[in-house]
């Protein structure tokens, strides 16, 4: 990533959200719909998406970065846009990265047999109860 055009004021948001300090609440709005400020956050706290600009809520590069930050945060997408919950691809993406994005797809995907099954999850887990009932498997 260039920084060479950066601000000394946008370098030094960015150094302290990659440190983990959860600033992004309380940024001006430029500031959180700029790509890289956001990046910086989600990248430490998936949740952060949730101050995001709009069209950033829409960005898949954004939204995955929030769901795969420290491993799982899959719940992020509970502040992504619908568009994305009811990608297919984004939904598969996410899903390998933590189950536990099911939980925010769109109704239809949720009884996508192949984003069921890349989530891993069978019938009786604790996953099952957004599941549609026409992909729970068989014990």
């Amino acid at each position: 990533m260039d920084q060479s055009h950066w601000s000394d004021e946008k370098k030094e948001i960015i150094r302290k959200l990659s440190i983990g300090e959860k600033i992004l609440y309380d940024l001006p709005k430029k500031l959180k719909a700029d790509k890289d400020v956001v990046m910086a956050a989600v990248t430490q706290d998936g949740y952060a998406l949730q101050c995001a600009a709009e069209e950033l809520k829409g960005d898949r590069e954004v939204v995955l970065a929030a769901v795969t930050h420290n491993g799982q945060n899959g719940r992020a997408l509970k502040y992504a846009a619908e568009e994305l919950k009811g990608d297919r691809e984004f939904m598969l993406a996410a899903v390998t990265q933590d189950v536990r994005a099911l939980e925010y797809a769109a109704e239809e995907l949720k009884g996508d047999k192949e984003v069921v099954l890349t989530a891993g999850v069978c019938a009786g887990s604790n996953e099952s109860e957004w599941l549609g009932s026409s992909v729970r498997l068989e014990r």
